[in-house]
């Protein structure tokens, strides 16, 4: 073999070598994972590790972003692969990053959006939820017995399902179990069918099915178990002073019978008050139970999200904190943090966590972070994160990066928690402080089905039965039908 083909053949497999070194390399892996594009607030200084040697930074706009002085269109600046790149956001407006190795190959581009700081008051109040949906959602199917003791599935033969979310009934729309049981037995009296108009899963459906007489109930049925609304317990994540507009939570809340995310009708949250906290055990989280109270805190439910439940405050709670400035994203570091929340009576405390692993995200997820308790205090009265907590609020150097949200069963010192930015933009209160809004804001756009399943219970009505456990959420009216 040639002299010059040996060669060849040994630089290009040293080459092959090299590039494996690099692809497989802890800084090549963290630069590839690092967001595309960064939101920072307006004098909130932005730090930037990426620990590759022989790194340049180059902006393609003057006076969005200063470095050393100024960092300039066209002139490249150094990154020190041993220690983070501090940039400090000086206007509002977007600029684009463009790191190159050598300061000649490109490497990564970086979109930076400078923001209006948003200031907000964080919670950690618990807080009773009462939502009514709208429609009445299908729980179960049943079996109706007549006089003459013969089963019927009249329902279920139609082709009804559990998770349907029934909406009309023969062209009229129903709001309650009450309404949906007069409806049905009437048209049973006049021996015509009733129509049922479902939603199933982002489509409209038409059902029909013939009502049977229940020698149980006295009334003309269809075999199906409804409920119209829940209530349970969870935390306030923050208010804005401003608008009172709200967030809490942090995720989505579902029907237990089906998973599938309640739409809401109309909703309120109102002060619960911390009777007794129950400890995780056998793999089973624990719980808040907590007794409701509408004098001291109140407000409107008007979107049930991805990122928690949003809507407006007529009762601020009155120990409230002063307003901090939110994290985005890209702010959220590892290292020590704080919870707000409550666990007896309604005084909010703080409480020390180790924010563990950060997840790089440009777009709305709804696990951002995993945090873990490291409160002594709290870990040996309480048993570290319970239900109920969610949307406790995480604050870090002063700020308010994100919420709880849920709790890994096998170890309740540790949780998940959501990234404060996200639960803003869907909340609307950006687009009211003028910066262009996401489509998935709940003012102008779709909502998720992201959820956390919830175990619910039956419960008339929490005005007649107000203790309530944590957020395994409880019916408001469950209908047999």
């Amino acid at each position: 073999m040639p002299r010059h083909s040996k060669r060849r053949r040994v630089t290009g497999l040293l080459l092959v070598i090299l590039i494996l070194l690099v692809v497989n390399s802890q800084p090549y892996r963290d630069l590839i994972s690092f967001p595309s594009e960064l939101k920072v607030a307006e004098g909130q200084p932005l730090e930037l590790n990426f620990h590759l040697p022989y790194l340049y930074v180059r902006p393609d706009r003057d006076g969005i972003i200063a470095l050393q002085g100024g960092l300039k269109q066209g002139s490249n600046w150094k990154v020190l692969w041993n220690s983070p790149l501090s940039l400090q956001p000086v206007q509002l407006g977007e600029v684009n990053l463009e790191f190159r190795l050598f300061g000649i190959i490109p490497w990564k581009r970086v979109a930076v959006d400078v923001l209006p700081e948003v200031r907000l008051v964080p919670g950690g109040q618990s807080i009773g939820i009462l939502l009514k949906t709208n429609g009445i959602v299908v729980t179960s199917l049943g079996t109706v017995i007549d006089p003459a003791g013969v089963e019927h599935h009249p329902a279920q033969d139609a082709g009804v399902e559990v998770g349907d979310v029934i909406v009309k009934v023969n062209d009229r729309e129903v709001k309650s179990d009450e309404e949906m049981a007069f409806f049905i037995n009437e048209a049973g009296q006049k021996g015509n069918p009733v129509i049922l108009e479902i939603r199933r899963r982002g489509s409209t459906l038409y059902k029909m099915v013939k009502p049977v007489f229940c020698r149980d109930a006295g009334r003309f049925r269809i075999g199906l178990f409804v409920r119209d609304g829940t209530a349970g317990v969870g935390t306030l994540t923050f208010y804005d002073p401003k608008t009172l507009v709200f967030g809490a939570l942090g995720h989505v809340i579902t029907d237990v019978d089906s998973n599938q995310r309640l739409e809401v009708r109309e909703g309120n949250i109102v002060m619960a008050r911390v009777t007794s906290v129950e400890k995780a055990r056998g793999g089973q989280p624990g719980e808040k139970i907590g007794v409701f109270d509408d004098r001291t805190l109140a407000g409107s439910i008007q979107a049930n999200s991805d990122y928690g439940i949003f809507g407006r405050l007529s009762i601020p709670p009155p120990d409230s904190s002063s307003s901090l400035p939110i994290a985005l994203a890209g702010q959220v570091r590892t290292g020590t943090a704080e919870i707000m929340t409550v666990v007896q009576g309604d005084k909010v405390e703080r409480f020390a966590i180790e924010i563990q692993r950060v997840f790089p995200q440009d777009s709305p997820e709804t696990k951002g972070m995993i945090i873990k308790i490291t409160d002594s205090h709290f870990w040996l009265k309480r048993g570290g994160i319970v239900q109920g907590m969610s949307g406790s609020p995480i604050l870090q150097d002063g700020r308010l990066v994100g919420a709880v949200t849920h709790v890994f069963v096998n170890d309740p010192t540790r949780g998940y928690g959501v990234f404060i930015e996200w639960m803003v933009w869907q909340s609307g209160i950006l687009r009211q402080t003028g910066v262009r809004c996401q489509p998935d804001s709940f003012f102008v756009g779709r909502i998720g089905d992201f959820c956390e399943k919830f175990s619910c219970r039956s419960s008339r009505n929490w005005k007649e039965s107000n203790q309530l456990s944590s957020n395994s959420f409880r019916d408001f009216n469950e209908g047999v039908f």
